[in-house]
């Protein structure tokens, strides 16, 4: 988990460093989530001009974390706070050959 984590906030820092992705509003989401407890891993999708984060998040801090992320983005962005949203999913048991 902690090596998958560092690979997906390695690649957010190679978009930001190597291709100047990203807007002020998702790179602020991306410092929230990354630097929330029970996060492991975080990376914006979408090429950073819009789009979202992905969160990959202890099981048992998940609900706590997706709350203060919520919250703490609507504080410092509250020009998007009807729009912001959390969705919490879980992933499959492994990959499968159907």
């Amino acid at each position: 988990m902690d090596t998958f984590g560092r690979l997906m906030y390695e690649t957010y820092k190679s978009s930001i460093e190597q291709y100047e992705c990203g807007i002020p509003a998702i790179c602020d989401l991306q410092d929230i989530v990354s630097s929330t407890a029970g996060i492991v891993g975080s990376l914006f999708m979408g090429g950073g001009y819009g789009g979202c984060v992905v969160g990959f998040v202890e099981k048992d801090h998940a609900t706590v974390a997706a709350k203060r992320i919520q919250t703490t983005y609507q504080k410092i962005r509250p020009e998007v706070a009807d729009r912001a949203a959390v969705f919490l999913t879980q992933s499959a048991d492994g990959i499968r050959f159907l």
